[in-house]
């Protein structure tokens, strides 16, 4: 099978000046886990290219890619604007132009007591936009569970049968689905002044049960916003969230993160784990 990823050899360089004319600087993101990320600027703005790493996640650039164009419209925070693209060996990689603001990873301990409230707020309004959507719907996009998505995800840092880590998010997804982010967590929000104004990589999208994005947030927070965000989510939908099912998602994101983390330190030692997980 001919190999659909880039590694670190290649001349990303060269593919970058093929899109950006008059290329002042190019920076390699240290923090891509799972695409080499360049941040290129050309004195007038920056761009960001993400070249995926194996041959799993070159299918998952592509699916982003796709649902990009299908949520644009229907949630009202900013998305990159994605540009797919191949190589000479038809190889995908994306470019988008940056979306101004700071990550909520950066900014999430000096929030005050009301900004955490705004934000809690905030996002549960992206959540209730999610579920408002009619997915059944859309004929053109293969809708894949994110419980099918997180296992192929354990299959390529893990020789092991880890599906049973997924037992419970699997059994949640019988019932509530619901179009889900995937990977909602602070590096992947983006705040301005204080309010959230963005949200980025969709790579991991998809249908699940309704309190999967919210324990991913949940599970990347400080526990300071944990009562917050998961008060707002009961108020907003009327619901009472069993605990147990916010504790068992949270010890899966842990044991996928902890074997991918493992598997980046053993196959990709380039790559700089960000001290904030």
């Amino acid at each position: 099978m001919e190999q659909k990823f880039f590694t670190i050899n290649d001349d990303f360089e060269s593919i970058i000046k093929k899109h950006i004319k008059e290329v002042k600087k190019i920076t390699r993101v240290e923090t891509g886990w799972t695409n080499f990320v360049f941040k290129v600027n050309n004195g007038k703005n920056n761009y960001y290219f993400r070249f995926p790493n194996n041959d799993h996640f070159s299918l998952s650039i592509i699916k982003e890619f796709a649902f990009n164009k299908y949520i644009k419209d229907k949630i009202k925070l900013r998305i990159p604007n994605l540009k797919l693209y191949y190589d000479d060996f038809s190889r995908p990689y994306t470019k988008h132009l940056e979306i101004k603001g700071e990550s909520l990873t950066d900014c999430y301990d000096n929030l005050t007591e009301k900004e955490r409230l705004v934000f809690s707020k905030d996002i549960m309004k992206l959540l209730k936009q999610f579920q408002s959507i009619d997915y059944r719907k859309e004929q053109n996009i293969n809708f894949e569970k994110v419980s099918d998505y997180l296992y192929k995800v354990l299959k390529v840092c893990s020789d092991e049968e880890d599906e049973k880590y997924l037992d419970k998010l699997k059994k949640l997804e019988l019932k509530n689905m619901t179009i889900s982010h995937g990977d909602l967590n602070p590096g992947n929000l983006i705040l301005k002044n204080n309010k959230l104004v963005a949200v980025l990589d969709f790579a991991f999208s998809g249908i699940s049960n309704e309190l999967a994005d919210l324990t991913r947030l949940v599970g990347r927070l400080p526990n300071s916003y944990k009562n917050l965000l998961i008060e707002n989510y009961e108020k907003l939908f009327n619901v009472k969230i069993n605990p147990d099912d916010i504790e068992d998602l949270l010890i899966l994101w842990r044991n996928i993160e902890e074997k991918y983390i493992i598997y980046l330190k053993t196959n990709h030692t380039y790559i700089k784990l960000p001290n904030k997980l």
